[in-house]
């Protein structure tokens, strides 16, 4: 009976090993979105490396992808279109590719935006991908004066994820398990081919 059950767990182990190897092979999941980048006021200034925020047209970020921008230490804040493809808007009011991105009144001093939202009616679809020049600063004067600027890309694209150097998808498997998958599937696909052809030789 043992003999038997462990003959049935094998073949079972067979059967899924290959189609999960290559499942894994080729998945790939939404990308973890990094945090909410900071402007860092000071000399030289410390800008953020991610500055690329993407999220699905017509649909308001999730929470969780923390869709502000965050500035240290608390500040003023102005903002520009930028760039060959620059959002809309002036003041503290601006669109980027259907998104509503607000800056923080005048006073008092502020260490963030307030949550970016879908602007309804925008039409997202037909800009997907917008740049805006934001500065923050520190609110002092004379020699203690000082603001930092940060040029950040909106991308509108199904599947968009937050924050982060790529919009779309990225490997489920880090770099260099390709190989690796590719001699597993292989050697897992010759035992079962194997198996088969004795099963058959046998009349099994």
């Amino acid at each position: 009976m043992a003999m038997r059950t462990k003959s049935r767990i094998f073949n079972t182990g067979l059967r899924v090993v290959p189609p999960l190897l290559l499942t894994l092979a080729y998945a790939s999941v939404a990308k973890a979105a990094l945090p909410a980048p900071e402007i860092v006021i000071a000399d030289p200034c410390s800008l953020p490396p991610n500055r690329t925020f993407s999220f699905s047209p017509d649909t308001n970020p999730l929470l969780a992808w923390e869709p502000y921008i965050k500035s240290n230490p608390a500040a003023t804040w102005s903002a520009l279109g930028t760039g060959g493809a620059p959002c809309t808007g002036s003041g503290t009011s601006w669109t980027c590719a259907g998104l509503s991105v607000t800056l923080p009144p005048a006073t008092p001093l502020q260490a963030q935006t307030p949550f970016f939202t879908d602007a309804p009616g925008a039409g997202g679809a037909t800009a997907t991908s917008q740049m805006l020049h934001v500065t923050a600063n520190n609110g002092q004067a004379g020699e203690g004066a000082k603001e930092c600027s940060a040029d950040f890309t909106f991308k509108a694209i199904l599947g968009g994820g937050g924050w982060g150097p790529d919009p779309a998808r990225v490997p489920l498997l880090p770099a260099g398990s390709a190989g690796v998958l590719t001699l597993l599937l292989a050697t897992s696909t010759f035992m079962i081919v194997s198996r088969r052809r004795r099963r058959g030789d046998l009349g099994g």
